[in-house]
């Protein structure tokens, strides 16, 4: 009511003010940069509707010409904002994402800018990332290619899985295979629970789904993939299962009574959740293995689960799991 009667009119007027009076010019760009709206910064319970309030007013900021607002954010946190069910304006703001997505390119850039920078502090010379490493195996192929595979493409994954190996190296010199594979294992159990806690605040006791995996052999066909997904549908029988409300959600069509169903009926929410947040990819006709980092919307489409021939789990948390 406060906001309503009395500091609308006047935020109104700010906007009017701010495109006419104090940003009228286009030589003079102003950026304003939000972030970390996944830390605890308020109630849980009002989070999302913040947030979802902020979107608006970007929307109505659109209004002054010369400023332009970015909203940095996970996309874990989007889903929960679940806009669609909220006077359908998930469309509206959809238009305005931009997904970032890094290139092998990207990647490595970002390690060669920081081996300069630590190695103007020691003296050290190296210029770049692969400097550090050792020189390529004709078993496992080029040392940052073989960091990569195992990385969602993200930079807090590589930074992770190199630091891990600087942890165990014993600073003498270039790192070797040794430190690598050595650091592997430690890294993949540190991925596995970062995957946890990601989207935990989405999908509470996601690890007791992705622990069903454990000791699985790879590729795994249709019809395994269909066992995986029934054991962990059976979780709801389970009282101590935390995930009950978005487990109910996603495996509904598999409670309902009535025949016919195909595969993507019974099983597609689930697999799709698997794959959106990087734990499996689809094997298409002995072509390569999609992830959602190659293909964001990939599962999205009932044709293209139903085509696919096999499933994989993403190599970052095979040694976690005891994969092979």
């Amino acid at each position: 009511r406060i906001v309503n009667q009395t500091q609308l009119a006047r935020l109104n007027k700010m906007l009017n003010v701010l495109d006419e009076d104090i940003l009228d010019t286009p030589q003079q760009s102003v950026y304003v940069i939000i972030d970390d709206l996944d830390r605890e910064w308020v109630d849980e319970r009002l989070a999302n509707d913040l947030i979802r309030c902020l979107f608006k007013t970007v929307l109505d900021l659109k209004r002054v010409r010369h400023l332009k607002v970015l909203v940095a954010l996970r996309t874990n946190i989007f889903h929960e904002l679940d806009f669609g069910a909220r006077g359908g304006q998930e469309e509206k703001f959809r238009s305005l994402v931009l997904q970032m997505r890094w290139s092998k390119r990207d990647l490595e850039e970002m390690m060669d800018e920081r081996v300069r920078y630590v190695s103007k502090q020691n003296d050290s010379g190296l210029t770049s990332v692969c400097d550090l490493l050792p020189c390529a195996d004709e078993a496992r192929g080029y040392p940052f290619d073989y960091i990569l595979d195992r990385t969602l493409m993200r930079p807090r994954d590589t930074i992770s899985f190199i630091n891990e190996c600087l942890s165990l190296h014993s600073g003498q010199g270039y790192l070797t295979w040794d430190d690598i594979t050595s650091a592997e294992k430690s890294y993949s159990e540190k991925r596995l629970l970062a995957l946890r806690d990601e989207w935990k605040p989405t999908y509470p006791d996601i690890q007791r789904v992705l622990a069903l995996f454990r000791k699985a052999k790879l590729p795994i066909s249709k019809k395994r993939l269909s066992d995986y997904l029934d054991e962990a549908m059976l979780l709801l029988s389970d009282d101590g299962f935390r995930g009950a409300a978005w487990m109910t959600a996603l495996s509904a069509a598999m409670w309902e009574s009535s025949g016919g169903k195909s595969w993507t009926d019974l099983y597609q929410p689930l697999a799709k959740m698997l794959y959106d947040v990087g734990f499996i990819g689809l094997i298409q006709s002995g072509g390569p293995v999609v992830y959602s980092y190659d293909k964001p919307d990939f599962a999205d489409s009932p044709s293209n689960l139903e085509s696919a021939e096999e499933f994989a789990i993403h190599s970052a948390y095979h040694m976690a799991l005891g994969v092979t």
